[in-house]
């Protein structure tokens, strides 16, 4: 059913629901006119506010406590300004008095009255107040916090300082430890080890952990365990003491000086510092220099020359066992040291011997005399006497050593030989060849004209010569090691080429030949030398050294600057046979065209080969032949073309050039590979053997073999023994060159139809 009008009765019922809600709500209902007079109000505020006063002209303002009032007055101006129509304020008011009420009140200006409803926001407030006391304890804690972290941080800095002063301290300690070059060891008061330099454990070789945490004492030899304990227990903090131990470690014992000094921190004792000095070194040079001492005792023992060294004062400082002999037979006495040399000479040499010895000492030069003297004061004989001086550490000669040979029988044959060489000077001084005629001692006896003739010397000057002193200084040690094997016997005579200093100071080459001359019962008398001048020779050899290099340089970069040209020939082949493929004529020019650019770049080829074999530098290594000679066999990967048999070839070693060696081998493979027999696989033998200090190594091939009128010319550059195939003629010629590099010699065994064997012979080292 539709009303057109609502029914009477409606605002009656929702004015009295309202009344009925309003009434029963806990909040705060209530109305006020414009002045802020309390008009009307709901039961839940006559319940709280009628505690105070309640009547009809209650004014709210009166409720407030006085912070709120202003507040609230601004609001009600507002209102009757009509400045708004609804405002929301939180509000205290006083119910008693202890007793506050917090509420948050909704205004609303509808005409003339001013409704209001309030809700108890007491609670929150409360708890509000609490938040800020929080927040008010957590700004003090945060403060009191702030003050702690930077005091905090302060500690933390000077925490760090300090550890930064540790550290820094640890380093220098690390530093003395690990980049002294020392060999230190810490200890604890009871002598345990703390710590150890790295120089000790790098010097003895031993690791860090067999140490740290153990007894120092138990490093020491046992026969120096009780010094050491001692020094230990009974060490005085401001001293340092020093003994000589031995460390056993690793098995060995190692000499030792030790320092030890104690270590102190605030005035207390805590440990040891240990250095050590390794006398290892020390002890073995005291003991080779007793060794040399001795030795040189015993050498100078067995000298059968007299030999003594005296003083400056003239005084013998010693003497060996032939000096003494010879002047006790001599005078019926012994000699002893500390007498004057004078004693043991006549009194008309005195004079001789001081100017010697004076001369010797001040010159600081060896002085050598043949004299006839008297020792006995009874008869003369004839006698070579050398006077040596003594260098001091200083460089000064405060001694000399005086060596005395009776050469009386030496020079009385001198005297007869000299009066039979009379009868030969003539022939000898019309030679056109230099002879010279010495003593076993080198002391010259005759020389012919030519001789002086040829150094520029007169007679007179070359006598006062010293022995060698015209010989090139780079050539004295092989001739005076010659000369030696000669005088020993081990020899009969010797040839060789050396070179003398002429009076003008320029090097003459010569052909030497010198032979001992016997007497009848084959003893040794004399020297004579042939001395032959080549140095046109020389010479010659020089240019054609020089000729020969250019000749190489010129091969070398002759062929290294054809290969070039040749390489764009065969190219521009290439180019014209896929041009003319179909042009026979053309075709055929093209192909023989390539076939000799093909030879001429073989040519090319070993041509260089040839030039870096004979200037390549020799590097010795040790090589093992057995697995040399495997590897060259691998790379020739053609079973059907080769063969290789290695069962003689046993696991020698040479030291030799790889290089030069495998060039060699190289060469001698491939030709058994390109001679072989027609149709048949090539077989290559390879064998070693060693024989003494040389090692032979045989490679043989089953191919056509090599006609015996060809095999004294295999060798030389450009030959071929066979037109079979297009060879170069060059292999064989590298092959002998490569030889003569290697101060070897190469020996060849063939037979046409049978095969072909090369013997190649090197010294072992």
């Amino acid at each position: 059913m539709t009303h057109d009008k609502e029914p009477d009765f409606l605002p009656t019922v929702i004015k009295t629901a309202a009344e009925v809600f309003i009434s029963l709500s806990e909040d705060f209902f209530f109305i006020m006119d414009s002045k802020g007079k309390i008009v009307e109000e709901n039961q839940s505020f006559i319940q709280v506010f009628g505690k105070l006063s309640y009547h009809h002209d209650l004014q709210l303002i009166n409720f407030l406590i006085e912070d709120h009032q202003s507040e609230f007055r601004d609001c009600l101006t507002d209102f009757s300004n009509d400045l708004m129509s609804q405002r929301q304020l939180d509000l205290c008011f006083r119910v008693s008095a202890s007793e506050k009420l917090w509420l948050s009140l909704r205004m609303v200006k509808k005409q003339e009255l001013i409704f209001c409803v309030g809700r108890d926001i007491s609670n929150f407030k409360e708890k509000d107040k609490e938040v800020a006391k929080l927040l008010q304890a957590e700004q003090q804690l945060s403060e009191e916090l702030t003050a702690q972290n930077e005091e905090l941080e302060r500690s933390i800095q000077m925490a760090e300082e300090a550890r930064e002063t540790i550290r820094l301290k640890e380093q220098r300690i690390s530093s003395i430890y690990n980049q002294t070059p020392a060999l230190l060891i810490a200890t604890d008061m009871n002598g345990v080890i703390m710590e150890v330099s790295d120089y000790f454990l790098t010097h003895l070789k031993i690791d860090k952990t067999q140490l740290i945490g153990h007894s120092y004492v138990e490093l020491v030899s046992d026969r120096y365990k009780k010094a050491v304990l001692d020094q230990l227990l009974h060490q005085n903090s401001n001293s340092h003491h020093t003994l000589e131990v031995a460390l056993g470690i690793n098995e060995r014992n190692i000499p030792m000086v030790l320092s030890i000094a104690t270590e102190r921190q605030k005035r207390k004792n805590i440990g040891f510092l240990i250095v050590h000095t390794d006398i290892s070194e020390r002890i073995k040079a005291e003991q080779k220099l007793s060794d040399y001492k001795n030795n040189l005792e015993a050498i100078i023992n067995a000298n059968r020359d007299l030999v003594l060294m005296i003083d400056g004062s003239h005084k013998i400082v010693t003497f060996n066992r032939a000096a003494n002999t010879y002047f006790r037979r001599l005078q019926a006495k012994d000699m002893k040291v500390g007498d004057w040399i004078s004693d043991y000479m006549p009194t008309s040499e005195h004079d001789f011997f001081d100017h010697c010895f004076e001369s010797a000492i001040r010159k600081n030069k060896s002085l050598h005399f043949v004299r006839e003297i008297a020792l006995n004061e009874k008869s003369k004989r004839w006698y070579t006497i050398h006077f040596y001086p003594v260098k001091g550490a200083d460089h000064n000669a405060p001694s000399v050593v005086l060596s005395i040979k009776d050469v009386t029988f030496v020079k009385r044959g001198e005297e007869r030989f000299k009066e039979l060489a009379l009868n030969y000077s003539s022939i000898i001084n019309q030679m056109s060849v230099g002879v010279m005629l010495y003593t076993l001692d080198f002391d010259i006896i005759r020389a012919n004209d030519r001789f002086y003739e040829m150094l520029g010397y007169s007679e007179e000057e070359y006598r006062q010569m010293l022995t060698w002193e015209s010989t090139h200084e780079a050539d004295r040690e092989k001739s005076r090691a010659m000369a030696m094997s000669l005088i020993k016997g081990e020899i009969d005579r010797y040839q060789i080429e050396k070179r003398y200093i002429t009076k003008s100071g320029e090097p003459l080459w010569v052909l030497l030949n010198v032979a001992m001359i016997k007497n009848d019962e084959g003893e040794g008398t004399h020297l004579i030398s042939v001395i032959q001048d080549i140095s046109a020779q020389k010479l010659m050899e020089k240019e054609l050294l020089y000729r020969t290099k250019e000749l190489d340089t010129f091969v070398y970069r002759a062929s290294h600057d054809l290969k070039g040209p040749i390489a764009s020939i065969t190219g521009i082949q290439q180019v014209m046979g896929m041009e003319f493929k179909e042009n026979e004529a053309v075709m055929n020019y093209l192909n023989h065209q390539q076939k000799n650019a093909e030879k001429l770049n073989k040519i090319l080829n070993s041509l260089l080969d040839l030039v870096t074999v004979k200037d390549r530098p020799i590097t010795l290594r040790k090589i093992n032949l057995k697995q040399f000679f495997t590897a060259i066999s691998e790379e020739y990967d053609r079973p059907d073309v080769v063969s290789f048999d290695l069962t003689g070839c046993s696991s020698l070693h040479i030291l030799t050039d790889e290089g030069t060696l495998y060039s060699i081998a190289q060469n001698l493979i491939e030709n058994g590979i390109k001679y072989a027999k027609e149709n048949q696989l090539a077989e290559i033998k390879i064998s070693t053997h060693k024989k003494k200090d040389q090692i032979k190594i045989s490679i043989a091939d089953n191919g056509r073999g090599i006609h015996p009128n060809d095999q004294d010319r295999v060798f030389d550059m450009f030959y071929r023994a066979c037109d079979v195939q297009q060879g170069t003629g060059l292999g064989l010629y590298i092959v002998k060159n490569a030889v003569d590099r290697l101060s070897g010699s190469i020996l060849l065994n063939s037979y046409p139809g049978r095969g072909t064997e090369f013997v190649i012979t090197l010294p072992a080292s």
